[in-house]
C-alpha cells in the first residue's frame, strides 16, 4: 500500500533554532512599503544588517553620494552614487538616485537609477528602477495605498 509505504520510511532528524532577529513578511503592497521604510529605524536596520546573521548584498562599487549645497535630508537611508540637491524625508534611496533642486520627497521608496525632476513633489510613493519623474510633477499617495510607478516609466 502506497500510504503505508510513506509512513514506514526512516525517521528524519529535525533541529530547531531560536531566532531573535528581525523578520519581516511582505504579503501586500502596504506591508512591503511599511517594512521597507522601517529600515530607516536604527534598531531595525541593525537587526537586519549587523549581528550574527548579517545580510550581504552584491558589491557594486560606485562613487560616493553627492550632497548638494542646498540638499536637506531628514531620517533617510541613502545608497551610494546618488545625486541629492532637494529635500528628502523618511525615505529609502537605492543606488544612483537623483533628487533635483527644489524637489520634495517624503515617505518614499525610490529604487536604482530613478530621477526626480526639479520642483517635483512625491509623498508615499514607490518608484521602481529607471523611473523619471518630470520637473514639477506631483505624486501623492497614502501610507495604506502608496502610488507605485513601474520600471522605466516617465511620469
Amino acid at each position: 500500500d502506497l500510504v503505508m509505504g510513506l509512513w514506514q520510511r526512516k525517521p528524519e532528524a529535525i533541529n530547531i533554532y531560536q531566532f531573535e532577529g528581525i523578520a519581516m513578511f511582505n504579503e501586500s503592497v502596504e506591508e512591503y512599503f511599511y517594512n521597507s521604510l522601517s529600515l530607516i529605524k536604527k534598531d531595525v536596520r541593525h537587526g537586519m544588517f549587523a549581528g550574527a546573521h548579517p545580510i550581504y548584498t552584491k558589491v557594486r562599487d560606485r562613487v560616493p553620494t553627492y550632497y548638494g549645497e542646498n540638499c536637506e535630508l531628514d531620517n533617510c537611508m541613502v545608497a551610494d552614487g546618488c545625486m541629492l540637491e532637494g529635500y528628502v524625508k523618511n525615505s529609502v534611496l537605492f543606488r544612483q538616485v537623483t533628487i533635483s533642486k527644489g524637489a520634495k520627497v517624503e515617505n518614499c521608496l525610490i529604487m536604482n537609477d530613478a530621477v526626480i525632476g526639479e520642483n517635483a513633489t512625491l509623498k508615499n510613493v514607490i518608484l521602481d528602477k529607471d523611473v523619471i519623474v518630470r520637473p514639477g510633477a506631483t505624486l501623492v499617495g497614502t501610507t495604506s495605498n502608496p502610488i507605485i510607478v513601474k520600471k522605466g516609466e516617465i511620469v
